[in-house]
């Protein structure tokens, strides 16, 4: 998340050369929300799918991006991925992605909020090969027991620049 942030001041920083007043981000999150933190490993299971189907999909280990100009960080990325130093799901997506009990999935969201300042939060809860039953099960957990707190979160200021 640490990279986020210092890309977001860099972005900002070019914004404010050109007249433009600092944005804030929207944040995609993948969650996970359960009972106990004992299912953290069925999280594992749908993070490592889901980044294992992404890394296919988008042929994250290719060498497409090379010869794209725009795209350098994708091709170090994948360089990275290529070599084996990396599982996507578990490596990137369990770090900065949300799962576990309710106060677990809202102190991570609140870390997030803390380091990024977002306009708005968009959650996935479906992915891997969870099932329907698992991701309503998770959503409608989070959304009677952590969502609550999320909405009190306090709207950082951005100052970024």
């Amino acid at each position: 998340l640490n990279e986020y942030v210092t890309e977001l001041e860099d972005y900002d920083r070019i914004r404010s050369e050109c007249g433009f007043e600092p944005v804030r981000p929207k944040v995609v999150l993948w969650v996970h929300c359960t009972e106990t933190p004992a299912a953290d490993r069925e999280a594992e299971r749908f993070f490592v799918e889901y980044g294992d189907s992404a890394v296919r999909h988008y042929e994250l280990k290719g060498e497409h991006f090379e010869k794209l100009p725009g795209y350098e960080f994708y091709a170090d990325q994948s360089k990275v991925l290529a070599e084996g130093e990396v599982d996507f799901g578990r490596d990137v997506l369990m770090t900065e992605h949300v799962f576990g009990t309710p106060a677990e999935c809202v102190e991570k969201m609140s870390r997030i909020n803390d380091l990024l300042g977002p306009s708005e939060i968009v959650c996935v809860f479906k992915f891997g090969s969870m099932t329907m039953a698992q991701a309503e099960k998770s959503l409608n957990l989070f959304a009677a027991e952590a969502l609550p707190e999320v909405k009190k979160l306090k709207v950082r200021e951005v100052s970024r620049v």
